[in-house]
């Protein structure tokens, strides 16, 4: 997108309100694509009480078709914050994690169980 279509898009879009400036933190778009991200179900809203704004949920089209499309470009990226591990990945961890808690409480017994004759 050329620079005179990006300011184009981005004063259209403060003419409608800050919340269709998609590089506002929690516009429509933006919290569109946080919802996907986070892995959360679709709930078309913007503004968040986390910084003190209040939630405005939204049912107008335009509106819901600004904060789909965020969620939607968030789906089509594959980004996400995090996964359900399944039971064998966890189980895998645990072992290594044992594995190096044993290793560790070993190299501190033959630290400490040394005498120090150098008093």
């Amino acid at each position: 997108m050329s620079n005179n279509q990006d300011f184009h898009r981005i004063y259209v879009a403060s003419k409608n309100g800050w919340q269709f400036v998609r590089e506002n933190h929690t516009s429509l778009y933006d919290c569109g694509w946080s919802d996907s991200y986070y892995d959360r179900k679709p709930s078309p809203h913007y503004g968040c009480e986390c910084d003190g704004d209040k939630r405005v949920d939204v049912t107008d089209s335009e509106s819901v078709k600004e904060y789909m499309t965020g969620f939607n470009d968030n789906q089509k990226s594959g980004a996400r914050r995090w996964v359900k591990p399944s039971k064998e990945e966890i189980e895998k961890e645990k072992k290594e994690q044992e594995k190096h808690e044993r290793m560790r409480d070993s190299a501190r017994r033959s630290y400490v169980s040394e005498p120090n004759y150098y008093y």
